[in-house]
């Protein structure tokens, strides 16, 4: 009899934890930061040295790992729908050097640093939800969302840091320039710069060394900008007269891909699979898009400026769409379907966020 009795004492106790959000047990991957209303704040591959993770079991223990230490802990059911109360966490203290600011965020989320309730819950799209106050916390999905994408591509510069100057974003630079790397399955290549083009074809060392540069030329116009000189003779340099080049691909599965290209002689230069816009990070707008995913019209909310002007390119950097004069929202019906940018202007001012049309 006891033990019949036990045996339903734990049936009634477990069955409302796992019957209350069976949904969020399983391993998860970190895709984004959410801060209340503004869209989910993707993660770059670049701020981790892998894709962090949180399981959570039906137990409501739950474990994972940042970016080089692993974590574990225990929620506790609070009696509130989707609301549980950290009861205990502990994690390894590994040195991640440039990353130790990021685990530090990370794990924050997970002990008593903010609160010490979490709202945990799965959205109609399949994303997981760890918020330590509504709209605010991490968001999760079920599958890896750092992918490694093929080196053959046409890649858009960034920015480069040569280790003899300071790091130097391409979006600064006046005229502006869209300078790229197209490398193609055979590792042919063609590089437009400032005003000329090179091209060649890279070898892989047969020490594992890198890549070695081959068969190098280049068209021979006349710049006359200074900062254009200058840039040309720094890509040229990164390209062809500092070694052999190490490449490194990464991405997420929202699209983005990136490339580092580096030696040891020059530095390192990055690349990504969208062109410049020309966009500067210090004069930009605060803008939201809805809905997004979108199939027809397409809605743009700034809370403290007027939009002069909104103009939508592909992913070849073409102009698709263009509107003026205090735009609220634009008709995207006509687009196939895939990823755009939109790019909003206002007294002087830019701005560029991405969006997809179903």
């Amino acid at each position: 009899m006891n033990k019949l009795l036990l045996f339903f004492t734990i049936i009634f106790v477990s069955f409302p934890i796992l019957a209350q959000n069976p949904d969020i047990v399983g391993s998860w991957y970190l895709n984004a930061y959410t801060a209340d209303l503004e869209e989910p704040i993707y993660l770059s591959p670049f701020s981790a040295p892998q894709n962090p993770t949180l399981t959570i079991n039906s137990d409501l223990t739950f474990e994972g790992i940042a970016a080089c230490n692993t974590f574990s802990g225990v929620y506790e059911d609070t009696g509130d729908e989707f609301t549980y109360e950290h009861i205990d966490f502990s994690s390894t203290d590994e040195d991640c050097g440039t990353f130790n600011g990021f685990e530090e965020d990370y794990f924050d989320h997970f002990d008593d640093h903010y609160e010490s309730y979490s709202y945990v819950y799965v959205l109609n799209n399949g994303m997981l939800q760890v918020e330590f106050a509504p709209g605010f916390g991490l968001q999760f999905q079920s599958t890896p969302f750092f992918t490694e994408p093929a080196l053959p591509n046409t890649w858009y510069l960034t920015e480069y840091h040569n280790d003899l100057e300071e790091d130097l974003d391409i979006a600064s630079i006046e005229p502006p320039i869209s300078p790229n790397l197209v490398i193609t399955e055979n590792l042919e290549f063609t590089a437009e710069a400032a005003c000329n083009t090179f091209s060649g074809r890279f070898i892989e060392d047969t020490n594992g060394e890198g890549f070695v540069l081959q068969d190098f030329q280049k068209t021979t116009n006349a710049c006359t900008d200074p900062e254009h000189i200058q840039f040309e003779t720094d890509y040229e340099n990164a390209l062809a007269q500092s070694g052999n080049l190490f490449f490194n691909t990464n991405g997420t599965t929202n699209g983005d891909e990136y490339l580092r290209a580096s030696n040891q002689l020059f530095g390192f230069m990055n690349f990504r699979n969208t062109p410049l816009l020309g966009a500067s990070e210090n004069s930009v707008i605060d803008f939201a898009l809805f809905p997004n995913p979108v199939s027809s019209e397409l809605n743009i909310v700034s809370a403290t400026e007027a939009i002069d002007s909104v103009v939508v390119f592909g992913l070849n950097g073409n102009r698709v769409l263009v509107s003026e004069d205090n735009i609220r929202s634009i008709d995207v019906s006509s687009l196939t379907s895939g990823l755009y940018f939109v790019q909003i202007s206002s007294e002087g001012k830019t701005s560029v966020k991405k969006f997809i049309k179903q």
